[in-house]
């Protein structure tokens, strides 16, 4: 995904989530949108040319010297070149350079997302036994008094999902840091865990949302990470398969040394 989508999802996904971009970042959007208001794409047609050079003739003006004559000119001569698509593309690429300087900015404003969703999903784990909130119907299998928490649960889920999307978006856009490709371990944006906690995550198959439904039924306390930490997991996750692969290992060859 390109930094411009990057941009215009993460401005849907925050609407959604009631929440605005960085002041600073909004400034800089906010001034290139100013400047790409002034341009004009209209151009301006040869009746226009050979108006402005009639009446400049008609009134003893030098065509070369008359401005109205030049200004027809030279918006014609620009209007040949596309400029108000070019424009807009250049517009495209401050806004993308903008974006990416506030990057993490970005990320932290769904901090508190992410802890309100803790909150609402630890009380619901607290009160409701295997929590499920992947359909609306779930609700009928609980007691009626948890009905709301587990609506509000169900709804903390969504919003967490919409983080998660976010999240992803702009740090692969902004090539912040490398993206775990697998969903067990893109769950370490939300989990500080270890390698046995993390193979148990309740996946399903074939989701796109799989990975942050699981956090949400893991019952496991959210710890939201940026970027780096979420490399740093990540790499301790690796470490720990390689020595439990290597102690699998040399039990497998001490078996056979007996």
């Amino acid at each position: 995904m390109d930094v411009t989508t990057a941009l215009q999802q993460t401005r849907q996904h925050f609407r959604r989530l009631d929440l605005t971009l960085p002041p600073a970042l909004l400034k800089e959007l906010d001034e290139v949108d100013a400047v790409l208001s002034k341009r004009t794409t209209a151009g301006i047609s040869s009746d226009t040319l050979v108006t402005s050079a009639w009446n400049a003739l008609a009134a003893g003006r030098d065509l070369v010297a008359d401005k109205a004559v030049t200004g027809a000119l030279m918006a014609g001569m620009l209007a040949q070149q596309n400029l108000g698509f070019r424009l807009g593309e250049y517009a495209d690429r401050l806004r993308a350079e903008a974006f990416t300087r506030h990057a993490e900015d970005v990320l932290n404003e769904m901090a508190g997302i992410v802890t309100s969703a803790d909150e609402t999903l630890a009380a619901a784990h607290a009160v409701i036994t295997d929590l499920d909130l992947t359909s609306p119907s779930a609700v009928t299998a609980i007691a009626p008094k948890y009905a709301s928490v587990w609506a509000h649960a169900r709804e903390a889920a969504i919003r967490l999902d919409s983080v998660g999307q976010v999240w992803v978006y702009v740090v692969a856009a902004c090539r912040l840091a490398p993206i775990p490709h697998d969903q067990r371990g893109r769950s370490l944006i939300f989990l500080d865990v270890d390698l046995d906690e993390l193979d148990a995550l309740p996946l399903v198959p074939h989701s796109p949302a799989s990975w942050t439904t699981a956090v949400a039924h893991s019952g496991h306390r959210l710890d939201y990470a940026m970027p780096q930490e979420v490399t740093e997991r990540c790499r301790r996750i690796e470490q720990q398969r390689a020595e439990l692969a290597q102690r699998a290992e040399e039990k497998q060859k001490a078996g056979f040394s007996r």
